[in-house]
């Protein structure tokens, strides 16, 4: 009889470890779900927003041919270009040298 309850106290700790590892592999597959569902939604709306802003400017491009716009998305910022829009300013005239000199 003590046999008996040896090996049904053996089978049941060897049922609940079974159990717990079978929760465990769950709740692993669940987070691996998650943070692939977050991959997924986070590279989406990176896609979207760099489509938006190329979007843009194409736009900008079309409607001001002179601007320059770096297309590149290496993440390297443009460049500064000369401004198309800035007047430059006048240079200053040499003194007039017309008059009459007193030297003879």
């Amino acid at each position: 009889m003590n046999a008996l309850l040896l090996q049904k106290a053996a089978l049941a700790r060897e049922v609940e470890e079974l159990k717990q590892s079978r929760a465990d592999e769950v709740v692993a597959a669940k987070a691996k779900v998650e943070q692939k569902k977050a991959e997924a939604k986070r590279s989406s709306s990176f896609g979207v927003q760099r489509s938006y802003r190329l979007r843009w400017e194409k736009r900008l491009a079309r409607f001001n041919p002179s601007m320059k716009i770096n297309f590149d998305t290496s993440g390297e910022p443009p460049s500064p270009s000369p401004s198309t829009d800035a007047t430059p300013e006048p240079e200053p005239e040499p003194a007039a040298t017309d008059a009459p000199s007193t030297e003879s």
